[in-house]
């Protein structure tokens, strides 16, 4: 596109190029907005508190990383514990590309707490846990994609593995995600993060 526009104007039937205005916007740095290690916990006690059978649907999100969406449309089989791992296939991801992400310990211990899977009504169940949570933090609106930006930002500072944090994503490649997320979060607030146990939010 960028090239296209060159060629317009260079034969005079465009003034400027509006892709480079598009490029300048786009450069503005992106701040991911992350849950704290309290806010962490906080978030897993409310939906224990509300709908402790939705836990597994945050377990996927939040230590995961999975989608929203794509993690709505999972079936228990896909949810592999022994092999500790998440099976999602083409037709359920955003980039139509199977991917496969690893679950941590502390995951399987939350999904162990008593997750029911596929979720029946998720998106109404899991709007009620938010509004609760957005009442007790006092806020308005939901922090945009805060799950999944907050495992990126606490995978990558514990594993220091672009790549594996990119694959587990989904994304294409590890560029976005070293400029992004890198020094997101300290690898103690990491540490702390994956050790995030069921005894701990009691």
């Amino acid at each position: 596109m960028k090239a296209f526009y060159n060629w317009l104007k260079k034969r005079k039937h465009v003034d400027e190029n509006p892709v480079l205005a598009m490029e300048q916007m786009l450069d503005i740095d992106f701040e991911p907005e992350i849950l704290t290690l309290e806010q962490c916990e906080q978030l897993l006690r409310t939906t224990m508190e509300i709908d402790p059978k939705l836990i597994g649907l945050l377990v996927l999100m939040l230590f995961c990383g999975i989608r929203p969406s794509e993690a709505m449309r999972l079936k228990k089989n896909q949810v592999q514990i022994d092999k500790k791992r998440v099976i999602l296939s083409g037709k359920q991801t955003k980039t139509r590309q199977r991917r496969i992400v690893d679950m941590t310990d502390n995951a399987i211990k939350w999904w162990n707490m008593g997750a029911q899977f596929p979720v029946v009504d998720a998106n109404h169940r899991w709007n009620a846990v938010r509004q609760a949570q957005k009442a007790k933090w006092g806020i308005d609106k939901w922090p945009h994609d805060c799950l999944r930006h907050s495992y990126a930002s606490y995978h990558f500072a514990e594993f220091n593995d672009a790549g594996l944090t990119a694959k587990n994503l989904g994304h294409p490649d590890s560029t976005l995600l070293r400029k992004d997320y890198n020094g997101a979060v300290t690898k103690a607030q990491a540490k702390e993060f994956w050790a995030i146990r069921p005894s701990d939010c009691r």
